[in-house]
Formats: structure tokens, sequence, C-alpha cells
């Protein structure tokens, strides 16, 4: 599983060196997205090594910055593909909502709201959350259901 996370994190740095190095008129989205991906994959490589519970939980807080923000760019990166412009006015309030819900995210191992009484297991070397979920999880399913319902209804 380690071996697994460090080759994720070395994929993406490449990904993004590639992008970097070479002159390809990608989106701002992309950009965002690759780094966010890298951010992402380093949270997950750092849950695996984590020794103690404030690690795991740091780690935790790192790896869902890709599982709020990713959705959502994947939504403009589908609309900007398919030539749809969508005004600030739109894209303003979804950001301030993803962001919203990464704030009660970082709430984690301080209230109950996203996780209650998250543990850390070791098993075979490497570290994972064992966690109930709170009151406020219930909106990442949500948010993660209304960007793929809009993503495909682009795509349609």
């Amino acid at each position: 599983m380690i071996a697994f996370n460090i080759i994720c994190v070395a994929v993406s740095v490449l990904a993004y060196l590639w992008l970097y190095l070479t002159d390809v008129k990608n989106s701002v989205y992309q950009n965002i997205m690759i780094l966010i991906m890298l951010f992402s994959n380093i949270g997950y490589l750092c849950l695996s090594i984590s020794q103690n519970l404030s690690e795991a939980i740091l780690a935790c807080k790192i790896h869902y910055i890709g599982g709020c923000f990713m959705p959502m760019l994947y939504f403009f990166t589908f609309c900007e593909v398919a030539r749809i412009e969508l005004k600030k006015k739109i894209t303003f309030p979804l950001l301030l909502v993803q962001i919203a819900f990464y704030g009660v995210i970082c709430t984690i191992g301080y209230s109950d709201l996203y996780y209650v009484n998250p543990q850390l297991v070791i098993e075979d070397g490497v570290g994972y959350l064992v966690k109930e979920y709170g009151p406020l999880h219930f909106f990442y399913p949500i948010t993660l259901g209304f960007y793929l319902v809009a993503s495909i209804s682009i795509a349609v």
C-alpha cells in the first residue's frame, strides 16, 4: 500500500512537470486539478505512514482537499470542454460551498461534526483511520451526487 501511494505521488509530480515543461495549452482548471491530485496523493501517503492519531488526522485533512474540490473542478472542466461559459454568480457560490465544506472537514479532531471518535489503526505497517461519521458527513455524498448529475447532464 505504501509503495502504491509513493507511485501515485510520483506520477502526480511527473504529470505536473510534464504539463509545466511542455507548452500544452491547458485550462486553469486542469492545472489546478493536477496540483490538487498531487496534494491528495501526498495526503494518502502521509496517512499510510502516520504513526499517531494527530498525524493521521492531518493527513486526512490533506487528502480531503482532493475529495472536496476535484468534483467541482471536473464539472467546471466539463463545462469548458462543452463550451458552456459559467458566470461568476454560479461558480463563486459553488466554490464558497466547497470551501465551507472543507472548513467542516478541518474540524476533524476538534469536534464531532464530520468524524466521531477517529482512531488510528496500523496493520502491517500501514496506517488508516477507523471512524464513525458525524452529522455533517452526509453533505459529502450529496456534493458528489450533485456534481455527478451536473457533469452527466453537460456530457449528454
